[in-house]
């Protein structure tokens, strides 16, 4: 229970600090009126997106736990995911541990094997979101290093980055004790008790690195990115009317990627500070850019909390989600 209230209260101080960085100096009364005032046929239409991406990734995470050879039906699988997405709009990415939970109970897949299938999820989420990275910073190269810059700047870190011992310390010292921690598993000197069920989340973890339907795995994933260009395509319209661009449509989608995926509840905080970057780099106001970022955070966390709810009274009148025939104990 403590590690529990210290992780989501190091959330919360990860979302207070990127809010701090986006919002100081700024009209914060103006910028919210202005929110209000999105177009109600773009905002339906982003929702209409934004659920299509989450049947994107149900359904490319539920190939990697057939992969495993765990029968998983997509309704049952979509289920497990609102529920991650709608634990995760108010903890500090507990919402994992929630999904494989759940997916144990309605469908009989073993916690560790679905745990291994979701990290590996988060890799190839990673992978495809430093893509996405890679190109903006290619083309962009010296307007994001200013951006870093400035950040670490407002973090007071600069002049610590700057001391080379320190950064050749950290990395020597973190490959050290990495190092160490493996040496003292494979010896069996710690984790004794959970040893079996680790080798079986290990062995997961590896087994969906090598898919069966692979490109149809690949495949769910550009949907994934395309449905979320589209919803961010259709926010920006509804708050203004000229001023978009298939690349900064790009930027965005990516760096609100990178900013949910950042360890504080429902990326708030972290989406308003990455979209003020991303308009900064395209040379836009930062009142805008703060303007959309909170229509997108307050879009997205009250559709996922909205979709979670209904789906949540569903499964618990009637038991809609659970999975006629369970995966046998293995």
């Amino acid at each position: 229970m403590k590690n529990k209230i210290f992780k989501t209260l190091f959330g919360i101080a990860i979302a207070v600090l990127f809010l701090w960085l986006a919002l100081r100096g700024q009209p914060v009364k103006e910028i919210i009126k202005t929110a209000l005032t999105a177009k109600l046929f773009y905002i339906i239409t982003a929702t209409f997106f934004y659920f299509l991406s989450y049947v994107a990734r149900s359904e490319k995470w539920r190939i990697q736990v057939e992969n495993l050879n765990f029968k998983l039906i997509p309704k049952t699988a979509f289920y497990g995911l609102m529920l991650h997405f709608f634990v995760n709009s108010f903890t500090i990415k507990l919402g994992g541990f929630v999904r494989c939970g759940n997916i144990k109970k309605t469908a009989n897949v073993p916690f560790p094997s679905c745990f291994g299938s979701y990290l590996s999820e988060c890799v190839f989420d990673f992978l495809f979101m430093f893509l996405g990275l890679f190109v903006i910073l290619a083309i962009q190269f010296n307007e994001i290093i200013l951006i870093l810059e400035k950040l670490f700047i407002d973090l007071g870190i600069d002049k610590l980055l700057q001391n080379t011992y320190f950064i050749i310390f950290f990395i020597i010292g973190g490959l050290i004790l990495l190092v160490f921690l493996i040496y003292l598993y494979q010896k069996r000197l710690i984790f004794k008790k959970y040893r079996d069920k680790i080798q079986e989340f290990i062995n997961s973890l590896k087994k969906t690195f090598t898919i069966k339907k692979f490109w149809l795995f690949m495949l769910w994933n550009i949907i994934l990115w395309v449905m979320l260009y589209f919803m961010n395509l259709f926010l920006y319209k509804s708050l203004f009317d000229t001023g978009s661009s298939m690349f900064l449509i790009f930027t965005i989608t990516t760096f609100s990627y990178a900013a949910w995926l950042m360890p504080n509840p429902g990326g708030i905080g972290s989406v308003e500070y990455f979209v003020l970057q991303s308009f900064l780099l395209f040379g836009l106001n930062s009142e805008s850019a703060l303007v959309f970022g909170i229509l997108s955070n307050g879009f997205t966390l009250l559709t996922t909390l909205f979709f979670g709810f209904i789906l949540i009274v569903i499964q618990s009148i009637f038991g809609f989600f659970n999975q006629k025939q369970k995966n046998e104990h293995r």
